[in-house]
């Protein structure tokens, strides 16, 4: 009779910790998605001021060639100049292309981590946060670290399962 009651309590303690585990994981999911948002943001808001800077920075190349050519108009521009505005141009479509994918990874992690959906595309993201320091290393870490955990992969597992479930009925 008492190690039914022991066995009995064990139980009752493991469907509570569980309980417990789901609950501290969804907290954990819903922050790091608020914070994957406001990093796309400031990410969003970083590739737009990168492209106003080298549009600007082009724009007076380009003038100080003209108004060299202006004063001496025997003077050649120089070929620098030219190659450099369009190094420019190249080097700001490709960081825009790779601040564009970035994001775009953020912005899918941020939706999916609340909705324990595309496990992948979240650590993915987790991934590429890391490679911004140093706050992107920080939450990049933090996602990773809970993404990892069993209890959270099981409940994106889950989340997988009944989707296939529902796509087959």
């Amino acid at each position: 009779m008492n190690s039914e009651l022991i066995l009995n309590n064990s139980q009752n303690n493991n469907s509570a910790s569980n309980y417990c585990d789901c609950n501290r994981d969804d907290e954990h999911l819903k922050i790091l998605s608020w914070i994957h948002w406001f990093f796309a943001i400031f990410k969003v808001l970083t590739t737009l001021f990168l492209i106003t800077y080298f549009a600007f920075l082009s724009v007076v190349f380009k003038i100080a060639s003209k108004a060299s050519l202006d004063k001496n108009p025997s003077i050649k521009p120089l070929p620098s100049s030219e190659s450099i505005v369009q190094i420019m141009l190249w080097l700001a479509i490709v960081v825009t292309i790779i601040l564009l994918v970035d994001i775009v990874f953020q912005i899918l992690t941020a939706i999916y981590l609340p909705q324990k959906k595309h496990w992948w595309v979240c650590f993915t993201g987790g991934i590429l946060n890391c490679l911004s320091m140093p706050f992107g290393t920080l939450i990049g870490v933090c996602t990773l670290i809970v993404l990892t955990r069993s209890s959270v992969e099981n409940q994106f597992k889950a989340n997988a399962e009944k989707k296939l479930q529902e796509r087959f009925q």
